[in-house]
């Protein structure tokens, strides 16, 4: 969008941030980033949504190429790699995600879009994210526009669309690990109505921990990937978009390492030195290579059927096949000093299509509206073999779910005619109905004990919620608006994979909920040099998921109850400043207050003093104090500054620098205050310095270079990406067979240090 010129205000400090997903022109001001959070093109100052964007400018600065990358760079996100599949994230927003991503049952509280195309499955969304518009974060629950109802947020990728002429853009990388990627863009000349676009992408990295044998290194990683665009414009008044993505990723997971081992002799070698990150095995790993395979389709039609209504429709189709080994080398525990040997392996198949129809239009100056229906089907197999030789078992678990949902949205936007047009009601409301059918098969040492025909193998569940929502957004000038908003938004029950044998129709859940009450300002100061946003809420969780071990003779086998209550309290800054030409100066920040309010004890479970005498507790307390959220990192921050400081008559040389800073987490719900040894949950905090050096020439034919050098963990700092707490629930268990008491909490930690610092060069060209 192109911005007139306005006189800049010079400023003389350079300690303040702003917020880099602003692109800052030559003369001192901010760009006007358009969104489409509320499906039509909106200035993202002027949506009543606690929001940010990287643009494609940010992107390329930052030198963002993941998933990872998006949620450094915005600290309402937490993440970690899942254990033992490395190229599966665990994501949450405002305290809310999903423990077990892989489930095949069971919803999460963040959903992923591509294009405005939900993604189903979490596997593989490390993916390199090619060629990108912007990212769209939207914090807070999403139940009223957005494909799937969530109650922690959403992200939106959304592609470069095809420009109709002729352009070239080849991006090659080359680092350290024998870091090598390639991307090449391709913009074919329009022809007739229909013009393309397709990219291709290769890319490769060596492990950063060593295997001492001859196998595959930890943390080795190659992705191939295609994407063909097109846009047709058969009339003025009608656009087809479709894309085609495939993509393919191998993989091998990352090295946990557990220090209470140290000075042991495991499997004839000995374990030792593993307080620290170490950058080899302390013994041969004959170590498998994941693989997952993505392909996905997405068919846009828009119509515009007068210039005040349009429709849309939005047909997709995904698939996904994921074969993930997971080997933990012996930094698993099931007591002090003794560690569990074993692998395993999950193969996940999926297939969905989704089905939207929008209706979007304004009647006079007063009324904009947002109608639609959507429809989602998706079926997912999840196969699980665990081989634990020292125990002499083999486990085959497999188990499948059909899921299907229906719902109905709207959203209408009032601007009465009062005030010069400044105040704005929004109000706006989604019925959602879930469907869900599940079975499992479960087979030890090939003795059958559970299959889809049998009594307690199957669950057949079905949910519907309405969700409203209300937005009063009043602009004080023409660059600041306030807004206050009620947003209320909804997760399906399901079904727990882990449920134990003969249980598993007993192990289904409700629905949890959420009711978000949000305060924002979004501003322009300076003549569009100084940006200011920030949001307060308080979200009120009810119904909460909550597992809990059910048996007090086997801690491992739990259900899921919707027995908690939850409160998160938050405030979200995004600051950006221009104060001089050629400066951009960067922050955002998120800070989260969690706590339970209630966690009632279940009648049989391991809390219930009458099924286990070594409780304290009973059937009608509150354990609220045995429970935390998890990934809910009290502050969170990053920050950069990108400063063009040389500038010739058809080059300049610029830099850029960020840091990410997270406070400390906690890895799984049981590690409250009262958990013995609760410290072992937790992932410490983090910061982490990145930098560039790009230096960009325009060419005699209007052609462009570039070169950049850029380091990741600039400073290589050392820091846990992941960790597993060893132990039992936060009540001590007794064995009725063995006589065996189990203490209380956690006895030590599995820990997977992250990447070392990383170094390299890119070289692009674009025609």
């Amino acid at each position: 969008m192109t911005v007139s010129a306005r006189p800049r205000r010079s400023a003389l400090a350079l300690y303040c941030f702003v917020f880099s997903s602003y692109p800052v022109f030559a003369d001192g001001m901010l760009e006007q980033v358009t969104v489409t959070a509320q499906k039509t093109s909106e200035d993202l100052q002027r949506v009543p949504i606690s929001m940010s964007a990287l643009t494609a400018e940010a992107i390329a600065k930052k030198n963002i190429t993941d998933m990872i990358g998006v949620a450094q760079n915005s600290p309402s996100i937490s993440f970690a790699p899942n254990p033992g599949s490395s190229n599966t994230l665990i994501l949450y927003m405002r305290g809310q995600g999903a423990a077990v991503p892989n489930a095949p049952s069971s919803e999460g509280g963040l959903g992923l879009y591509q294009d405005g195309f939900y993604i189903g499955r979490p596997s593989g969304i490390t993916f390199d994210l090619a060629d990108l518009d912007r990212v769209e974060v939207l914090r807070g629950p999403q139940g009223t526009l957005y494909g799937r109802n969530t109650t922690g947020g959403a992200v939106n990728l959304i592609s470069r669309r095809p420009s109709g002429e002729f352009g070239l853009r080849q991006t090659l990388d080359f680092g350290t690990r024998d870091k090598f990627r390639s991307l090449t863009t391709v913009d074919l000349p329009r022809w007739s109505s229909l013009a393309a676009k397709f990219t291709v992408l290769r890319s490769s990295i060596d492990g950063y921990v060593k295997n001492s044998g001859s196998g595959h290194d930890f943390g080795e990683q190659e992705q191939q990937a295609g994407r063909l665009q097109l846009r047709w414009d058969p009339t003025q008044a009608l656009g087809v978009d479709y894309f085609l993505d495939v993509g393919d990723i191998d993989d091998t997971p990352a090295y946990y390492q557990n220090a209470s081992l140290d000075g042991l002799t495991l499997q004839g070698y000995p374990y030792s030195h593993a307080d620290h990150p170490l950058d080899r095995s302390y013994r041969p790993v004959d170590l498998n290579v994941s693989h997952t395979h993505n392909e996905a389709h997405g068919l846009t039609v828009t119509w515009d059927a007068s210039d005040d209504v349009t429709l849309k429709s939005l047909t997709g189709y995904r698939q996904m096949r994921s074969m993930g080994y997971s080997d933990f080398v012996e930094a698993i525990t099931v007591a002090p000093g003794m560690p569990l040997h074993g692998d395993g392996s999950a193969r996940t198949k999926s297939h969905q299509f989704s089905e939207e129809l929008q209706l979007l239009g304004t009647v006079g100056d007063s009324l904009r509206y947002v109608g639609g229906l959507y429809y989602f089907d998706e079926h997912v197999t999840y196969d699980t073999l665990n081989n634990l030789p020292d125990y002499f078992l083999v486990t085959q678990q497999i188990s499948g779910t059909d899921s299907r949902s229906e719902a109905a949205f709207g959203q209408l936007t009032w601007t009465p005619p009062i005030l010069d047009d400044r105040l704005e009601f929004t109000v706006g409301g989604r019925y959602t109905r879930d469907k869900r059918d599940s079975d499992r098969f479960i087979a030890t040492n090939g003795f059958v004990l559970e299959d889809g025909n049998s009594t307690g193998s199957t669950a057949h569940l079905s949910f519907s919620k309405f969700n409203p929502m209300a937005t009063v957004n009043y602009h004080w000038t023409d660059s600041i608006s306030s807004y206050a908003k009620v947003a209320t938004g909804y997760r399906a029950g399901g079904t727990y994979e882990g449920a134990p044998t003969g249980q598993f129709d007993l192990g289904t859940f409700g629905p949890e909920e959420v009711t978000t009450y949000e305060l924002g300002l979004k501003s322009d100061w300076l003549d569009q040099s100084l940006r200011f946003n920030a949001a307060v809420f308080d979200s009120r969780y009810r119904d909460l998921q909550i597992y809990v071990p059910i048996d007090p003779s086997d801690a491992t086998r739990a259900l899921f109850y919707n027995i908690g209550k939850a409160t998160v309290r938050g405030l979200e800054l995004d600051v950006a400043w221009a104060p001089v030409d050629d400066v951009e100066l960067s922050l955002s920040y998120a800070y989260l207050d969690s706590n339970f309010t209630q966690v009632d004890v279940v009648p049989g479970s391991i809390y219930d003093q009458a099924a286990n005498p070594l409780s304290p507790y009973h059937v009608g307390d509150n354990l609220k104090r045995l429970f935390t959220l998890p990934y809910a990192p009290k502050n969170s921050a990053s920050a950069g500054i990108d400063y063009t400081f040389l500038r010739f008559s058809s080059a300049d040389l610029a830099l850029h620098l960020d840091y990410r800073w997270e406070d400390e987490t906690y890895s799984s719900a049981v590690a409250g205050p009262d958990v013995p040894g609760r410290d072992f949950d937790i992932r410490p905090s983090y910061g982490l310095f990145n930098g560039s050096l790009t230096l960009t020439t325009e060419l005699p034919r209007g052609d462009r270079a570039k070169i950049s050098l850029w380091g990741k963990n600039i400073f290589d700092h050392h820091y846990r990406q992941q960790v597993i707490s060893n132990g039992s629930a936060g009540v001590a268990v007794q064995s009725p067979t063995t006589g065996v008491v189990t203490p209380a909490g956690y006895h030590d930690q599995a820990a997977a240090w992250a990447e070392p610092a990383a170094y390299g060069i890119q070289l692009q060209y674009e025609y």
